[in-house]
């Protein structure tokens, strides 16, 4: 479902802010569940700064929720990582 998933993207990166003083890439992995909630934050690959984990962390903390999982995912939840590329 890659239209899902570019929707699901695109309302996260809404709500985060790719431009720091510092780099770095953090990957965070969570879960969506059917109804579209965001669950299960967890950083699964740390950037090394703390504030960087914490502005993608809150990105998805901040969205809560997408639209719910498409009807051909039959699945209760999807689970996703994704990875956030900091620039100056």
């Amino acid at each position: 479902c890659q239209q899902y998933l570019a929707v699901m993207q695109e309302r996260i990166l809404r709500n985060w802010e790719s431009k720091q003083a510092s780099l770095g890439t953090t990957v965070l992995v969570f879960k969506v569940l059917r109804d579209g909630t965001i669950s299960d934050i967890a950083v699964d690959r740390t950037s090394g700064n703390q504030t960087l984990d914490f502005i993608a962390t809150r990105a998805l903390r901040l969205t809560q929720k997408i639209p719910p999982l498409p009807p051909e995912y039959t699945n209760p939840t999807l689970t996703v990582q994704m990875t956030f590329e900091y620039q100056r």
